[in-house]
């Protein structure tokens, strides 16, 4: 355990990066206040400790956290992106729960430090839900239920309308959590310890982090921390999952077309057709069986009839590092990442028979290019075709790579693409230049 304000270090993992080999081509909104303010029973803020689910491969040395009820090959790291907000709901498990027991907030990290706004009511037993960030992508209508009264763990769920089929987030659930009453001992160098005897003062032991169940949500009873003592915490543990799964994109130029033309990049948008671009129905996210789709689920059209658009160049889940004082990419034979995007796992739709499975939609890669030649009168460069542009299907229901067989997307796969520019025609040269192709290797 670091000490406290940082979050835990959980367990590592190999979950292997899938990558690509196919022919083709290529938080958040504000948070949420709770508005109970009119109670007047004391107030206990919730310090967190959030670890998210392993979705690339991780070298670094850490402390592990085991989350029991989940495969083997899962594990959880404390490498949360700097302002992260989730939304979380504390909700009261008493058989009759008061109205005003049950809270909202968020847990954002800033600057390397959680800092929070859920304060549920000291003494009373709560279960812990979260999820990132605070709508399913393309989701309306989307109501939490609380659990009823008396409360049922099996009714806490979201329901909503419409899911994207892909999105420049990376929506997450917790699958579980925990609490304790924690506080750093200012007499055995300020090390972070639990409680085990509350009292004035009360006894202290040597923090022994919880394993985290799958599918268990209680954080305890939450205990009010001194006043005024900021070594004080009543700590909770989370573990995240990813809901969808993502994919990387990364370009170079083919290294022989690279020794007679420049190709510069100026925009790359990942696209689903506005008759596709939407799971539509009333569906349900239930924290004790998962997402739940509309019996009337089906592929269509979304509020606004637009097409559905990640821009992987300019947009919030770009990587891609410009050209100094341009607006474009130069490509070299070296790959150069542009970004990513989340796209919902075809999983989601059945078995491999399901009629839903089958209607799943392609997405299409859109590039926008000049093509550059040596000027041998001026010197430099001079373009030779502007603003080009190229499209191929970019299905997302099954990738293939060099040494496995096909994979069908799951929720936490991450697949690195690997995409590369050449002309359709290599020799096929002139002021005007063939069209590119690009590959998927």
């Amino acid at each position: 355990m670091t000490k406290a304000g940082n979050t835990l270090i959980a367990g590592l993992k190999t979950i292997r990066t899938i990558a690509v080999c196919a022919i083709s081509v290529m938080l958040m909104l504000a948070s949420c206040r709770k508005d109970h303010l009119y109670s007047m029973e004391p107030r206990v803020t919730l310090t967190p400790a959030v670890s998210i689910n392993t979705e690339t491969v991780i070298t670094t040395r850490a402390q592990e956290v085991s989350v029991s009820g989940t495969p083997t090959t899962t594990h959880y790291h404390d490498s949360v992106a700097n302002n992260t907000i989730i939304l979380v709901y504390a909700v009261p498990t008493d058989p009759n729960p008061v109205k005003e027991d049950s809270v909202y907030g968020t847990f954002r990290f800033r600057s390397n430090k959680w800092r929070s706004s859920v304060t549920p009511t000291d003494g009373k037993n709560y279960n812990l839900y979260a999820i990132t960030p605070n709508n399913f992508p393309g989701a309306s209508n989307q109501t939490f239920n609380w659990g009823g009264s008396p409360f049922n763990a099996n009714n806490v769920k979201f329901t909503f309308s419409g899911l994207d089929v892909i999105t420049s987030s990376d929506p997450m659930v917790n699958i579980a959590a925990a609490g304790k009453h924690t506080m750093y001992d200012i007499y055995d160098g300020s090390i972070e310890k639990q409680v085990k005897t509350e009292g004035n003062p009360p006894e202290l032991e040597p923090l022994a982090p919880p394993t985290l169940t799958k599918g268990s949500y209680s954080i305890g009873k939450v205990v009010k921390p001194a006043e005024g003592d900021p070594n004080d915490f009543y700590r909770v543990w989370m573990a995240m999952d990813h809901f969808y799964a993502k994919a990387t994109l990364s370009f170079r130029i083919d290294a022989a077309y690279d020794a007679i033309r420049d190709i510069r990049i100026k925009d790359v948008k990942m696209v689903v057709d506005k008759d596709e671009r939407t799971l539509t129905g009333e569906h349900t996210y239930s924290y004790t069986e998962g997402l739940q789709l509309a019996g009337n689920a089906d592929f269509g059209s979304a509020l606004g009839n637009q097409d559905l658009v990640v821009d992987l160049l300019r947009g919030e889940s770009s990587t891609a590092l410009l050209d100094d004082e341009a607006d474009y990419i130069t490509l070299t034979t070296n790959y150069k990442e542009f970004g990513w995007f989340c796209f919902l796992p075809i999983t989601y739709t059945g078995n491999a028979d399901s009629p839903l499975r089958a209607k799943y939609p392609a997405a299409k890669l859109k590039v926008t290019y000049d093509v550059l030649c040596p000027d041998n009168i001026n010197g430099g460069m001079r373009v030779i075709r502007e603003n080009e542009t190229v499209e191929n299907k970019f299905p997302l229901n099954l990738f293939k790579r060099d040494d496995d067989p096909e994979v069908v997307p799951e929720p936490g796969h991450h697949f690195k693409v690997k995409v590369t520019v050449k002309p359709t025609y290599l020799y096929q040269l002139s002021d005007d230049d063939a069209k590119l192709e690009l590959s998927i290797e």
